[in-house]
């Protein structure tokens, strides 16, 4: 029902080659220079559909000539010095990769931890080379250190399980299904940042390989320009293949409270009033979100509300109050446990963020809440998919969270530019068939440009983990951060082979 984004571990990069490689000839390459354990894949091949991570949008499915899983840091090395072309100088293919820079074919290969990336520049990825890291899974706990080390692929759900366990937390997504490295990337946001800031303020360390092939350990201490830039840009400059992240003493005995709501459409303007009078004060351990789906029953719009508290349930209540006056019918307040609270969430329906589906999403901060923009937002959808039954699987969905945890670390600190939103606001939009996208991108943008118009804010800003890729770079990580950014990237990634998700442009 939701996907949450996050966004997960996904990079672009391209490898120039002379047009007579085909499929088998890199294969064969890999094959004599990667680690025993790493894996080659042909598409068809009999064991690819089983070894190698599927893509969840499929809207926008990559099409690759092959599919390689390294098994070490160092085969990700080898493969980003191919994309170089620092490497993959046997006899056959020499004289190609002499002549790279008057070769006209240029393969993308696209590197996949949850495989849950959605953002639309992901499309120029065609007949390229799948990077699948679901060989780096680990999640290794040191509790007396209060750490968390975690592989490029490794899940939000092995993570919460890994901590509950030892009374530990961290903040992570919604889905359980995205990769924990991927959503950082962008920053990172959750039900927990309210306590605990985005995902990048809890995180220590990161190995990765640049574009320039290098291997490092990144850190505050060490590269700490290049730690700046990967804490929301850090799709822009490398391969991540661990990370080090601080984690905290469980809050409320590792017990969270979950609210489930349902409320006619009628009743939004008072629903938004609710969220605006959070603004000021909401307490650290809530996040509340709001989303507006089409009821099939009533033939109008209807509001799913999910609250998350991380306290007991008589506190809940009592913040949750003016929403309960308002009599929500299926009503359902339950305590549990933090590991469970993404199945229990939202009806237990959460989970249908991680089945597969063609999905368009378009994002916009909000940095207020003006309740008049939000109920123009809502009477659009409530006549838009009252009309047209293939907008009627799409949701909005609006997410809030206490300013306590995002204020825990200066601006400066990390490329993320979003401490100060009120509220992210997301469209989801449903693409059942081809054909279909062109309406449901319309109705997307026609939904943020209203919603643009009461933001806030002058320029368009959007969360890249819930971007659609049109908004451009001053949008995900804002003006003033470029030509910082621009430097790093002409530092790290000089060849530009890290340039396909969310991109930031050279250009002047």
């Amino acid at each position: 029902m939701f996907a949450w984004s996050s966004a997960l571990l996904t990079f672009l990069c391209t490898i120039r080659l002379c047009t007579a490689l085909t499929g088998n000839h890199i294969a064969e390459y890999f094959e004599a220079h990667l680690s025993p354990h790493s894996g080659v894949y042909l598409p068809g091949s009999k064991n690819y559909t089983d070894a190698v991570t599927p893509r969840w949008d499929l809207y926008r499915t990559p099409s690759y000539v092959i599919a390689v899983k390294p098994a070490s840091k160092s085969d990700v090395q080898t493969i980003v010095n191919v994309s170089s072309v620092q490497g993959f100088w046997d006899d056959r293919l020499t004289n190609c990769f002499k002549v790279k820079y008057a070769s006209q074919n240029q393969i993308p290969f696209l590197a996949t931890g949850g495989g849950h990336g959605y953002i639309s520049t992901i499309d120029s990825v065609q007949d390229g080379i799948d990077l699948d890291l679901g060989n780096f899974k680990e999640v290794s706990v040191n509790a007396s250190a209060n750490l968390l080390t975690v592989g490029g692929a490794a899940k939000f759900g092995s993570v919460v399980e890994a901590l509950q366990v030892l009374g530990k937390e961290t903040p992570v997504g919604s889905c359980m299904c995205i990769g924990m490295l991927g959503a950082t990337l962008g920053g990172g946001i959750g039900p927990y940042s309210g306590l605990h800031g985005p995902f990048i303020d809890s995180l220590v360390s990161v190995e990765m390989i640049t574009g320039t092939g290098e291997a490092l350990q990144v850190s505050s201490s060490e590269h700490p320009d290049l730690f700046w830039a990967l804490k929301g840009a850090g799709h822009n400059f490398g391969i991540v293949t661990s990370a080090t992240y601080r984690v905290y003493d469980a809050t409320n005995g590792g017990q969270v409270v979950n609210a489930d709501m349902i409320l006619p459409s009628s009743l939004n303007a008072s629903v938004w009033a609710y969220m605006q009078s959070l603004v000021a004060d909401q307490p650290k351990e809530l996040f509340l979100n709001v989303a507006i789906g089409y009821n099939a029953s009533t033939e109008k719009s209807m509001l799913i509300v999910n609250g998350q508290f991380a306290g007991g349930i008589r506190k809940a209540r009592e913040v949750l109050q003016p929403l309960l006056d308002l009599q929500p019918f299926n009503l359902n307040i339950t305590s549990l446990p933090w590991k469970d609270a993404s199945g229990a969430a939202v009806y237990g329906l959460i989970a249908e963020g991680c089945v597969p589906k063609g999905e368009t999403d378009f994002a916009v901060n909000l940095q207020h809440i003006n309740v008049s923009s939000l109920i123009e937002v809502t009477n659009f959808m409530n006549e838009s998919q009252s009309r047209s039954a293939l907008l009627q699987s799409s949701l909005l969905s609006i997410s809030q969270i206490g300013s306590h945890g995002f204020r825990l670390r200066p601006q400066s600190s990390a490329v993320f530019p979003h401490r100060e939103t009120i509220a992210y606001l997301q469209v989801q939009g449903t693409v059942p068939n081809a054909t279909a996208g062109p309406t449901v991108n319309a109705w997307g943008r026609q939904i943020r440009h209203i919603a643009q118009l009461g933001s806030g804010s002058r320029a368009l800003r959007a969360y890249v983990n819930y971007a659609q890729g049109d908004e451009g770079d001053a949008a995900w990580y804002s003006a003033e951060n470029l030509p910082r950014l621009k430097r790093l990237k002409r530092r790290y990634d000089p060849m530009m082979l890290f340039s396909h998700y969310a991109p930031i442009s050279l250009s002047t």
